[in-house]
């Protein structure tokens, strides 16, 4: 039974959290994304320890595929990142448009006059 070089576990652990990260990201579970990076973070710390080992070079070489792979999802995930950041302003955005937008409303008369504004808590004029 042919069993893996620690550095390749720990390759295949990385891409575990990036495919995590990913899905979570477009589910919109962005709350959970701090976590998963705190573990990618903890992975990437475990890798650069094993790339100091002398043993790992050999390895290494043979392992050129998953550098690729880490690179492509890593690339991808910042994309996705991004846009979900970006999503997220432009909705508060808009939100804060709305709200701005409430404090315009009012009621005038037909001289143009304002008698109701954002600040009234009561109007006591009859309307009919």
């Amino acid at each position: 039974m042919k069993t893996c070089h620690p550095l390749e576990d720990a390759f295949i652990k990385l891409l575990t959290f990036l495919a995590l990260e990913r899905q979570h990201v477009l589910d919109g579970q962005i709350f959970d994304i701090a976590e998963i990076t705190k573990a990618k973070a903890s992975c990437l710390d475990q890798i650069n320890k094993l790339l100091n080992d002398p043993s790992s070079a050999k390895a290494l070489s043979r392992l050129t595929d998953y550098i690729s792979r880490i690179k492509r999802q890593a690339s991808e995930n910042e994309t996705l990142l991004l846009a979900a950041k970006n999503g997220v302003s432009s909705a508060k955005q808009r939100l804060k448009g709305i709200s701005e937008a409430e404090k315009l409303v009012g009621i005038y008369t037909r001289e143009g006059e304002k008698l109701l504004d954002y600040d009234s808590i009561k109007s006591r004029h009859k309307f009919a």
